[in-house]
């Protein structure tokens, strides 16, 4: 319940192969997130009402409370917690048939529950930000580290940890003023100088293919060219268009 259906299809469309994997079986289950809600609840409250009545039938009075309360405070909402915070899409995913089962013989009274649910509340919101928000989570997000040093570029590093006893890192790419502005206009600025529009595909960039000039400069005096141009005159030209293409 911690992803909403807006985060699992980011995921799917912008995660790795496995987590898009396990955000493509949950989201049909999460759209129905009401339905979702209430089978939760109701399996919680039922787990915690048998727990409590099984203490009471072996152990009476003050240790059956007691024991009670230690078990679903550990078991049922410590550990699930801690695990599913880190651990939730995985888990999610590889429990999505119990959770069908459990929609299935709650449905008699779930599925009622969740039906008013989405006509008093309606549609399902996600996480929305004010412009105060945003601006906060942006500067706590941000790398410090280049304004702190006044850098004016930073290097983007992939680590390669197929070897445990030496792990690679490899230069992907670096981060300049350009591609800031990039991001901001959504726009990719390609000029004559990049070899490659693409470093991790290696796709070559055909402006960078500079004109040749190399039959103008081998121009002799002794050419078959009606028209003879000095020496002179040569660089000039070499120089203007070397400077315009």
């Amino acid at each position: 319940m911690s992803l909403t259906p807006h985060d699992l299809a980011l995921i799917q469309e912008a995660g790795t192969p496995d987590d898009r994997k396990y955000a493509k079986r949950i989201y049909p289950i999460r759209k129905r997130g009401n339905f979702l809600l209430c089978t939760i609840l109701l399996g919680n409250v039922l787990v915690n009402s048998t727990t409590t009545i099984l203490l009471d039938t072996l152990i009476s009075g003050i240790l059956a409370v007691a024991g009670a309360t230690f078990a679903i405070v550990i078991f049922g909402e410590i550990i699930p917690q801690a695990v599913c915070s880190r651990h939730g899409l995985k888990i999610g995913s590889k429990t999505i048939i119990l959770t069908r089962i459990f929609m299935i013989i709650t449905s008699p009274v779930a599925f009622p529950l969740s039906k008013i649910l989405d006509c008093i509340l309606g549609e399902e919101v996600g996480s929305t930000y004010t412009r105060d928000q945003m601006s906060a989570l942006l500067k706590h997000t941000q790398t410090t580290d280049i304004e702190d040093q006044q850098y004016h570029m930073g290097v983007v590093v992939e680590h390669d940890n197929s070897s445990e006893k030496d792990p690679k890192a490899r230069a992907v790419g670096i981060v300049t003023l350009e591609d800031i502005i990039e991001e901001m206009i959504q726009e990719e600025i390609i000029d004559e100088t990049d070899v490659f529009t693409d470093n991790r595909g290696k796709v070559r960039n055909m402006l960078s293919q500079a004109p040749n000039f190399s039959a103008f400069i081998r121009q002799t005096e002794t050419s078959d060219d009606t028209t003879k141009i000095s020496a002179q005159m040569k660089v000039a030209i070499l120089q203007f268009l070397s400077t315009c293409t």
